[in-house]
């Protein structure tokens, strides 16, 4: 009776851990609050009261606000999985007016690549040993 009841925890446990854990990042802003915002009649201040920080503004200038927010499904020890992502671009103009609020369509949206190179150092790489020897204060040869 006991191995029945270890053989059905085990299956359950391992069940749940197959199910995917969703995941909300980022800033979801709510679709009622977005409509409050009227252009050419709301202020920066008015926006950050009302939708909070953005998660990101222009490189060059800060009249463009973006919030993005994302999706994500997890399954045990696999990659996470992008579900959904939204990003709300919101300008003013030099004033500090809303200039304009759009949704930006997953189409616009490009892949960064990362580049895997490795910047090269200076200097004498260090063994095992000597990285512990030289943790430890004892002076190590080349430094």
């Amino acid at each position: 009776m006991r191995f029945n009841t270890i053989c059905i925890t085990l299956i359950t446990v391992s069940l749940m851990a197959c199910s995917p854990q969703f995941d909300n990042r980022g800033h979801v802003i709510q679709k009622e609050s977005i409509k409050k915002i009227e252009v050419g009649q709301y202020k920066r201040e008015q926006v950050l009261t009302l939708l909070g920080s953005p998660s990101a503004t222009g490189t060059f200038e800060d009249n463009s606000w973006y919030y993005i927010s994302q999706k994500i499904a997890s399954k045990g020890f696999l990659d996470p999985e992008l579900i959904n992502q939204s990003i709300t671009m919101i300008e003013f103009d030099d004033n500090g007016y809303v200039k304009s609020i759009r949704n930006i369509e997953e189409e616009e949206i490009k892949e960064i690549e990362l580049v895997e190179k490795v910047t090269p150092t200076k200097g004498k790489k260090l063994g095992l040993f000597e990285q512990i020897l030289g943790n430890l204060g004892v002076p190590v040869s080349g430094q």
